[in-house]
């Protein structure tokens, strides 16, 4: 079977440099590759200049209408028979009530208004689909409450083999670090007000630990009382290709996230990345971290819970003699792909 991945990506010429891309497209083709399927894939701005119409299964990642010449593609490949499926890896779509919850609209990066039209561009974009799959189960319920006739699948978000067997031969999972090394990474300025949840008592333990080490990797506004301390970094963004390495060099990754209906839709991916490259993570209990197994000490869900997470020091041998185990463990958390919702 031929599938064609489409990605509503600003990533146009290169789609691999966006994350979410990445897991959502490229993982899955690595795995139905691996079965003997051909894929492709694609921005959604190559596609509508130069469609194929020739795949069996067409996979639209974030799909949204407002983009030029997508509807019509949508339109055209429903009337050649095509299977169609939307897939989501967030709470992009609803009312002004859901919109006003996500991080661009907490950050207040993006005007309110922007935000909630194109909230509902993607919810229209996802009335045109009947098969769907999702990254988490909050997520399946967001869409249930739109499309209640709709087949919705939860499709984790993995690590596909292909990338496992490279790092079972590097042993990334095994490279020495500090033992008392956080670093904190985010991908996107979204993330300022999960920061805050942290950020306090972060300057606490810098300031009362100087053995305490903090390293903040990619764009993120803090507070300057950061910038003073000699036991906090910063460290530029880096593609996939760097990540693995610049996360073996840390102990703990922490991972904290407002609760709300927005976030709550999250996905396990520092949970993955945090078992590839043998770091403890600390994260805040999203559902989906919860159904990945997390150890309940590491889903702090309070200010007191936190700072009880982050002052506990995991013993360097036993987090070295679990780093094996929790990395194939990765192996077994492939999930069926699109065959639920095909058959």
């Amino acid at each position: 079977m031929r599938y064609c991945f489409i990605s509503q990506t600003t990533r146009i010429q290169n789609p691999i440099l966006d994350p979410s891309v990445r897991y959502r497209c490229y993982h899955p083709a690595a795995e139905l590759r691996a079965q003997g399927h051909s894929c492709s894939v694609a921005s959604a701005h190559q596609f509508t200049r130069a469609p194929d119409f020739d795949a069996d299964v067409y996979v639209f990642h974030r799909p949204s209408i407002g983009m030029p010449g997508i509807a019509r593609v949508i339109e055209t490949l429903r009337d050649k028979g095509k299977i169609l499926i939307a897939d989501y890896d967030d709470l992009i779509f609803g009312g002004p009530e859901v919109a006003g919850l996500s991080s661009q609209a907490r950050t207040g990066n993006i005007p309110l208004e922007r935000v909630e039209r194109a909230f509902q561009i993607n919810l229209d974009s996802l009335r045109l689909f009947d098969r769907v799959t999702v990254s988490t189960t909050p997520l399946k319920e967001e869409v249930a409450g739109h499309l209640p006739q709709a087949r919705v699948h939860v499709l984790a978000n993995f690590l596909p083999r292909d990338l496992l067997a490279f790092h079972r031969r590097e042993e990334t999972w095994r490279h020495p670090r500090s033992d008392n090394r956080v670093g904190y990474f985010s991908g996107t300025l979204s993330h300022n007000r999960d920061f805050e949840i942290v950020s306090d008592l972060l300057l606490d333990l810098l300031r009362d630990d100087p053995a305490f080490s903090l390293m903040l990797v990619g764009p993120l506004e803090v507070p300057e009382d950061f910038a003073v301390l000699p036991n906090a970094g910063r460290h530029r963004v880096v593609d996939y290709s760097h990540l693995a390495h610049l996360m073996t060099g840390f102990n703990t990754v922490i991972a904290p996230l407002e609760d709300s209906r927005f976030t709550r839709c999250k996905s396990r991916v520092k949970y993955l990345e945090s078992c590839l490259t043998g770091c403890r993570l600390v994260a805040s209990p999203i559902p989906d971290m919860i159904a990945a197994g997390m150890s309940a000490e590491d889903l702090p869900d309070s200010p007191e819970a936190w700072r009880a997470a982050l002052t506990r020091r995991p013993d360097p041998e036993q987090l070295a003699a679990q780093a094996r185990p929790r990395f194939e463990q990765l192996g077994e958390m492939i999930p069926a792909l699109y065959d639920p919702i095909l058959s």
